[in-house]
């Protein structure tokens, strides 16, 4: 399954082509029954969970966490 969520306001999101690289990218590596969640945010936002987990007061790119059931 695959969840995206827009939290930000300052661009539109085209889910059903995220969604379609996703799946394009699962497929390819082989992944059939696992879940991915994204989040689209803020920069400030970004930069708050960037300098929590991993002590960088800074915007970046991406943020990953895995998650373990």
């Amino acid at each position: 399954m695959i969840f995206l969520k827009n939290k930000q306001k300052k661009y539109a999101i085209n889910y059903s082509a995220y969604e379609k690289k996703m799946m394009i990218i699962l497929k390819a590596l082989e992944y059939q029954d696992f879940d991915i969640s994204v989040i689209f945010i803020s920069e400030r936002l970004m930069r708050t969970i960037n300098a929590q987990y991993r002590k960088k007061d800074q915007v970046t790119d991406v943020l990953s966490f895995p998650y373990h059931a």
